[in-house]
């Protein structure tokens, strides 16, 4: 019943109801796995319904309240060290198994975090100075027309790329991680995590159905500039995907490396905040 509910509200509300939306955030994370070599393509290629997930779980928690938390390094941080420390044994990572899948669906949670803050300062930033928009928040209500446009677009065919919705680690991981951060109203549980994560896979869904009715309406209301150039403008797909990239590695060299002496133990760090920040690596 909730849902139906949803999915009906959902149509209904049509405009309203998505922003650059969670199927862009899939777009973002397939680009960047493409540009992955070696043993983290395989991994994430052989897990990609994981990294799918991944890519839309920071947005899962806004109909509960661990949402906002989980864009941002705090969030990343101890993320990687859960794995770190559960993971990684004799000196090696352990890429089987539960491991695999829960590696590919860090991967994937921590490029939302980083496209949300390269596409929206550099790509909407455009729009803004261009004059479609008069400033980033309405930019990122009224650019709906990026995701429309992508689903309906057959040399693409990104409409088919859902993820299994069981290709999530156990949520007893992820509540664990998110425990371990200050969430804004205090501690979550395993079914407020399931209820997040379902809402979001079917907001998937119901992009999908959206993008169907608005078909014509963004083909014709979209910022030229945004069509033309959503795969080579600054923030676009593939400058974003290449932000995603280069976070990856860092992530990878820190996970795969021995735990002490081998390397020099960096964190994630934000400098600024939304639009115009930056997720970065630091020395600790």
């Amino acid at each position: 019943m909730r849902v139906l509910s949803f999915l009906l509200l959902s149509i209904i509300l049509s405009g309203t109801t998505f922003g650059a939306g969670i199927t862009v955030h899939v777009w973002f994370a397939e680009e960047a796995v493409r540009r992955t070599t070696g043993e983290l393509h395989d991994l994430l290629v052989e897990n990609i319904d994981y990294v799918r997930n991944g890519a839309i779980f920071p947005d899962s928690g806004y109909s509960v309240h661990y949402s906002e938390e989980c864009h941002w390094p705090g969030f990343m941080n101890k993320y990687f060290d859960y794995i770190k420390g559960g993971c990684f044994e004799g000196g090696k990572l352990h890429l089987e198994g539960e491991c695999g899948g829960m590696i590919a669906h860090f991967f994937g949670a921590i490029s939302h975090g980083i496209a949300d803050l390269n596409y929206d300062s550099k790509f909407l930033g455009k729009l803004v100075e261009l004059g479609y928009y008069s400033d980033i928040d309405p930019a990122q209500s009224g650019d709906e027309c990026l995701d429309v446009m992508a689903l309906t677009d057959p040399n693409l065919n990104i409409i088919f790329n859902v993820p299994a919705r069981e290709a999530m680690p156990n949520l007893k991981h992820l509540v664990n991680v998110l425990n371990s951060i200050p969430l804004m109203r205090g501690p979550i549980t395993e079914t407020e995590v399931a209820c997040g994560v379902g809402d979001v896979w079917w907001g998937l869904m119901l992009e999908r159905i959206y993008a169907q009715i608005n078909r014509n309406k963004c083909a014709a209301t979209a910022p030229q500039w945004a069509l033309e150039h959503r795969f080579d403008g600054p923030g676009g797909i593939d400058d974003t995907a290449n932000v995603i990239l280069g976070i990856w590695q860092e992530a990878w060299i820190q996970l795969t490396e021995k735990p002490a002496g081998s390397y020099v133990p960096k964190e994630l760090k934000l400098n600024g905040g939304w639009p115009h920040g930056t997720i970065y690596w630091d020395n600790k």
